[in-house]
């Protein structure tokens, strides 16, 4: 698997002139039920591009992102939420 943040700057623009494609892993960091981590949701979309990655040698894979807007989820202590609400 080939990960941005593993490259120096000329092998970034290399391969995007060579056509790469930029896999964006975008989760969120909430709860899902007492059993499970606050980054569920970051996790498998970090695994789905790694899994995308491995299928196609043309994909790069960015650092995930584990910000959205979860504002439902703000009772919950570790919530991370960009949204026009106030998070915790």
């Amino acid at each position: 698997m080939t990960a941005l943040g593993d490259l120096t700057w000329p092998e970034a623009e290399r391969l995007a002139a060579d056509g790469a494609v930029l896999a964006v892993s975008v989760g969120s960091v909430v709860q899902h039920s007492p059993h499970l981590p606050l980054a569920t949701d970051t996790d498998i979309a970090a695994a789905l591009a790694g899994r995308l990655a491995a299928a196609r040698r043309d994909v790069i894979v960015a650092p995930p992102t584990g910000y959205g807007s979860s504002d439902e989820h703000a009772g919950f202590a570790g919530t991370i939420s960009l949204g026009p609400g106030r998070g915790r």
